[in-house]
């Protein structure tokens, strides 16, 4: 059972399509943001803020995150 009513099972895709749920997902919204973190860190890089390697490295290190959706959540419970 989903705590979103607009996910749960059974309203089908009266609401959202499958498609749009896997764009609305939490696991999407965190691989956008990991986007946007490389992205900026190029930027940055581009414009002497900071040095091409740590824009270098951030993207590496970025490159296979897996999130742990769970460690999240109790992170943000207080």
């Amino acid at each position: 059972m989903s705590d979103d009513p607009f996910s749960a099972s059974i309203h089908g895709e009266l609401f959202a399509t499958a498609e749009m749920r896997g764009l609305l997902s939490e696991e999407r919204r965190i691989a956008e943001m990991v986007r946007f973190e490389v992205a900026l860190a190029k930027s940055e890089a581009a414009c002497g803020v900071i040095p091409g390697t740590a824009a270098s490295e951030i993207e590496a290190g970025l490159e296979n995150f897996v999130p742990d959706l769970a460690a999240i959540g109790t992170g943000t419970e207080s």
